[in-house]
């Protein structure tokens, strides 16, 4: 095939793979071909219903605070795709996703890798000629075949909590969700886990006792106020309004924990503080919030927060179609002043009137007519979006960029 040299043409390529499935060991083979160049740097990787990407976030901070260089992997993008595979803060360039890309795409025509896998790949070969201390690795959708499941002995696994979402995908029940999630632990490995029900803690023990794997638990904190909390006797601070954050923040403090690294405790604090995750309730000019919440649990933690803010409390909400949306914009309706249901120009999308047909919101197509509506009836309170990670990159570029 061609080599790209035009960064749009070649992301049109990776993008229009997603639905490829040649399955994880394809993967694992095509890996292994290629000398597995995931098992050459240090790895943290991290699985959960909800909060892996903040979760994540806290770590980087921290270690680059400590004067770590650090790889970061995460989806789904919110700027550009670029945007998933980072060293420092820094996204992979366009030049080096090229060279990437056009090196191995001939075993990724011949392979038959979809997104996930190319990008997996690109991660692969960039964190470790890049010479990176850590790999700070996000799982996708559930661990056992995701195409992160590739690395032999990570240092530590994170199980940040586990929920009902891509039940289509990962069953339709705690224990078999928590099963395609715990597949990510490796023999002789640390598992730090969060606050798991027990039929899921159950089924995350079982697998650590079959591989050897060693179970540390996410310790109880307490909150001070809104952004204050203490962990293991010791006060941290975040610089965000929502309560979720603070739990996640402690999963990756014991997570740092476990890495035994000696760090500052100055700059662990520093590290926490400054660390912002741009769509998990971030707020966008003065009294409009965006927040990831994408599923029932997130809109759950997503509703605790928002009862702090000042009111009226607007929400503008859009979802994919594999979501419980009837049960999460009931949650919604019961606990805002007015709910708007819109959508984005997305494969994925639940059409607006097909959301909340009982229910009285303001049903309105266009996004960016409902953000101009909503900011009109909150002007005096707060404007939340939610619904969809995609939603929230749409609507965040939106506001930036052109509103």
């Amino acid at each position: 095939m061609n080599k790209f040299t035009d960064i749009e043409k070649a992301i049109d390529f990776v993008t229009n793979r997603k639905n490829i499935n040649a399955g994880i060991s394809n993967f694992l083979d095509v890996m292994n071909s290629l000398g597995n160049p995931q098992n050459d740097f240090k790895v943290i990787h991290v699985a959960g219903t909800n909060g892996k990407g903040s979760t994540v976030n806290f770590i980087k901070d921290v270690l680059i605070n400590n004067g770590y260089k650090v790889g970061f992997y995460t989806s789904p993008h919110l700027i550009k795709h670029q945007d998933r595979i980072r060293i420092n803060n820094e996204f992979i360039s366009d030049e080096d996703f090229l060279y990437y890309l056009n090196k191995y795409i001939d075993i990724i025509e011949d392979r038959f890798l979809n997104m996930f896998e190319i990008d997996t790949l690109i991660m692969s070969f960039y964190f470790k000629e890049n010479n990176i201390d850590f790999g700070l690795i996000e799982v996708g959708l559930g661990g056992r075949t995701d195409s992160t499941n590739i690395f032999e002995s990570p240092l530590v696994c994170v199980i940040t909590n586990i929920g009902y979402d891509h039940v289509e995908r990962l069953g339709d029940t705690l224990d078999k969700i928590a099963y395609e999630k715990a597949e990510i632990i490796k023999p002789n490995t640390k598992v730090v886990v969060g606050n798991l029900q027990d039929i899921a803690m159950k089924v995350v023990y079982d697998k650590c006792e079959k591989v050897n794997a060693k179970i540390i638990h996410v310790k109880p904190h307490k909150v001070e106020d809104a952004h204050l909390f203490t962990y293991k006797n010791i006060l941290y601070e975040i610089d965000n309004d929502a309560g979720y954050l603070i739990e996640n923040a402690c999963t990756a403090l014991e997570t740092l924990a476990v890495l035994n690294l000696n760090l500052d405790l100055n700059k662990i604090k520093t590290g926490i503080k400054n660390s912002h995750w741009p769509g998990r309730f971030e707020r966008i000019k003065d009294n409009i919030i965006l927040d990831g919440a994408h599923n029932l649990e997130g809109i759950i933690a997503l509703i605790k927060s928002l009862k702090l803010c000042k009111k009226p409390h607007v929400v503008i909400f859009s979802v994919l179609k594999d979501k419980p949306f009837d049960k999460m914009v009931r949650k919604l309706y019961d606990n805002c002043d007015c709910l708007i249901v819109t959508e984005f120009d997305f494969d994925r999308v639940k059409k607006a009137k097909d959301v909340a047909s009982n229910l009285d919101v303001l049903i309105i197509e266009d996004y960016k007519e409902a953000i101009k509506v909503g900011m009109e009836k909150s002007a005096s309170g707060t404007l939340f979006v939610c619904g969809s990670l995609y939603f929230i990159s749409e609507v965040r570029n939106y506001l930036l960029n052109e509103a």
